[in-house]
């Protein structure tokens, strides 16, 4: 009710175009471009508090989404970091097999020379035991 008193109030300056003579005249058009306004104005709210509300839970569904995929990022980057350190023990067991490979074929190096001399020493042990035999003349 106030509204309507105020609208006509401010209607006043804009008397001068209507006819002053009839009062009914401006009061009504008065009343029902407020009460148009106000119908106007209250759906105008209504929208933006249909649109505010919309935004408010996108903005939330925006924050959910965002946070679902830092969690899937996290829990992939853990993966990851498994999966890494995995391969590092694994490459670091690989490398130890590989030390251990040569330090069997330095043994077997070592081994075969070990015979390889222990051959030579009985060839020459051979020949000298021939050269003997041959250079002491046999009894029997």
């Amino acid at each position: 009710m106030t509204s309507d008193s105020s609208g006509s109030s401010s209607q006043k300056p804009s008397q001068s175009l209507w006819d002053s003579s009839s009062k009914t005249s401006l009061t009504k058009p008065s009343s029902t471009l407020t009460k148009c306004g106000k119908s106007q104005l209250q759906d105008q709210v209504i929208n933006l508090s249909h649109e505010a509300e919309s935004l408010v839970a996108s903005s939330s569904s925006g924050k959910t989404k965002c946070y679902m995929v830092k969690m899937e990022y996290l829990c992939r980057k853990e993966e990851l970091m498994k999966e890494q350190a995995e391969m590092v023990t694994k490459m670091e067991l690989e490398l130890e097999v590989k030390k251990l490979d040569i330090q069997l074929m330095k043994a077997q190096e070592i081994t075969f020379n070990s015979e390889a001399e222990t051959l030579c020493l009985k060839i020459e042990l051979a020949k000298l035991m021939k050269a003997n035999s041959d250079a002491t003349p046999s009894t029997a």
